[in-house]
């Protein structure tokens, strides 16, 4: 399996990326463009692709993992591939587990998750992050959950809406990867 990046995608040395990745296969109507990828990021490919859109940013310690939740089609297991939106920012140890994630999300940082004592924001495995999504600190979507768009999920693990927010994030995202890129 390879990984797919365009050359505008930067991934630190001491990232690990495994299995079958592609990045830059958004849906933004732009230019592709990739994604930064910090040090010490796992992204991890292992039963079944994920593919990555334009302009995200992947902090440190971010984990990126598709297990591989198979569906059966005509009689035979399939891979269900792990699809990422443009715009996303991943903060630091953020762990999405075989989930789906839309467009303009964040994920922040340093969560704690008391029963599994996890320093991370953590979306877990078979959930849905819609867009213009926050998955705040010191929170976890349930299992198989799906998340709104313009939702903010909490620590106490409720889901509220929120309006339509301005394009401060998109604008932070494009204007990042675009000096990074051009250094």
């Amino acid at each position: 399996m390879a990984t797919k990046k365009l050359k505008e995608t930067i991934i630190c040395a001491s990232a690990e990326i495994q299995g079958n990745v592609a990045f830059g296969e958004g849906t933004s109507p732009r230019k592709p463009v990739g994604c930064i990828v910090h040090p010490h990021c796992n992204i991890i490919a292992e039963g079944g692709p994920i593919i990555i859109g334009n302009y995200n940013i992947i902090e440190e310690r971010v984990t990126i993992i598709n297990k591989g939740m198979t569906r059966e089609k005509d009689g035979k297991a399939d891979q269900k591939a792990l699809y990422i939106g443009d715009y996303n920012l991943f903060e630091v140890g953020a762990i999405v587990d075989s989930s789906h994630i839309g467009c303009y999300n964040v994920l922040e940082s340093k969560c704690t998750i008391s029963s599994y004592h996890i320093s991370i924001a953590y979306v877990k495995k078979g959930s849905s992050v819609g867009n213009n999504c926050i998955v705040t600190v010191c929170s976890a979507t349930t299992p198989a959950a799906t998340i709104p768009d313009y939702s903010i999920v909490l620590e106490n693990g409720n889901v509220i809406q929120r309006p339509d927010p301005s394009e401060v994030h998109l604008k932070l995202n494009i204007e990042c990867i675009g000096y990074v890129c051009s250094t």
